[in-house]
């Protein structure tokens, strides 16, 4: 299996950053557009607000298509292609979309997530790195203002929203918190009640005081209640 190096390790408020990000981009798109091609039906998820909304709405107007049941939020839909269809796509950006791409025999050929990920080797200019399976991906954002909170960060601290597919959570805020951080800090953390004192127990290894910061918040999702805790 192969996957697009989507790495970019520059100064995220350096030129340089928005040049390899748009690199990476383009590099996308090149292996999207190849891998439209040679497919037989596409399977693109479609969220509400994004950006290729009205361009997938329109293909569902124009090229044969049924939807397809999913475990994510967002509604897929799988495309029928033919020689208009593929034209048509590559036309029209939306390899950012979540999409996989299948052949003739309905085998998977290339799934564009989160990593772009596809299993030949392909005569593009991209950077591809041969891989046994996915690795673990995190993004990671630094606001200037905690919105939540009402709190102008810029200047004063940093709060880091890292965002990932998998629960192993503690253990990648660690590490990247061991690379970005002198000590002593600290880390604001909302979990479920009852989870402070497993977590205390799963990092009683670590040089780590617990204070209790007394907040409550009301969760939209499970409408359950958080339990906020400083670290």
């Amino acid at each position: 299996m192969y996957i697009l190096d989507q790495t970019n390790e520059l100064d995220i408020d350096s030129p340089e950053f928005d040049v390899r990000n748009n690199e990476v981009k383009n590099q996308r798109k090149m292996l999207f557009d190849y891998f439209i091609m040679k497919a037989c039906t596409v399977d693109i998820l479609m969220y509400k607000g994004l950006t290729e909304e009205k361009i997938l709405k329109q293909m569902k107007k124009l090229f044969k298509n049924q939807r397809v049941k999913t475990d994510h939020h967002g509604k897929c839909y799988k495309f029928f292609l033919d020689d208009a269809a593929r034209s048509w796509i590559t036309a029209n950006n939306i390899s950012e979309c979540t999409s996989v791409i299948y052949d003739k025999h309905d085998k998977v050929i290339a799934d564009f997530n989160r990593h772009v990920s596809f299993y030949e080797q392909v005569p593009l200019p991209c950077g591809v790195l041969p891989v046994k399976e996915l690795p673990f991906q995190l993004e990671i954002y630094i606001p200037d203002k905690d919105r939540e909170r009402d709190v102008d960060l810029q200047e004063q601290a940093k709060s880091y929203y890292i965002n990932t597919d998998y629960d192993c959570m503690e253990k990648f805020a660690f590490e990247t918190i061991e690379n970005l951080y002198f000590y002593p800090l600290s880390i604001y953390i909302e979990t479920h009640d009852g989870e402070q004192r497993q977590m205390q127990k799963d990092w009683a290894e670590y040089d780590v005081e617990y204070i209790d910061s007394g907040q409550r918040v009301l969760t939209l999702s499970s409408k359950g209640m958080y339990h906020a805790a400083s670290f």
